[in-house]
């Protein structure tokens, strides 16, 4: 059982993120684990409830059930979402989410080949290139960066 599993998402999902309208309202700059970036509270108001039972279907569910072992998963909560901005050696410093979750995800909007998001596994860290559309589901007690 792999902590993480990446897929590609369909073109209309990573469409729909790339023209999220974000009102300024939600913008939160002094998070203290960005760094040269911006991150916004969470818009989980803002995004469609069916894309969210799709993203569950398809996506969520299938991968939490290969990291699971297949236990037979049907249903999850999705509670929260933020949107993140970098700048020129825009990063996030090391956390996890192990006390308000159980898995995380990040959906690449964008390319960045010099960039990559590392999650500290055993025996040796796993690295993830940014890579438009990549979604990466994660057991929540992964420390990363």
């Amino acid at each position: 059982m792999e902590p993480i599993i990446e897929v590609k998402v369909e073109n209309s999902i990573l469409d729909y993120f790339l023209n999220l309208q974000i009102p300024t309202s939600f913008d939160f700059p002094d998070n203290p684990c960005t760094k040269n970036g911006k991150q916004t509270l969470n818009i989980i108001e803002l995004i469609d409830s069916n894309l969210i039972l799709h993203l569950k279907k398809n996506y969520f569910i299938p991968s939490i059930n290969k990291i699971k072992g297949n236990y037979g998963f049907k249903n999850i909560n999705v509670d929260w979402v933020h949107h993140i901005v970098y700048n020129s050696q825009g990063k996030q410093l090391v956390h996890n989410h192990e006390y308000y979750e159980d898995f995380g995800f990040i959906l690449y909007l964008n390319d960045c080949p010099d960039g990559q998001t590392i999650f500290y596994t055993f025996p040796k860290p796993t690295i993830s290139t940014p890579s438009k559309g990549k979604l990466v589901i994660f057991k929540s007690y992964l420390h990363h960066e």
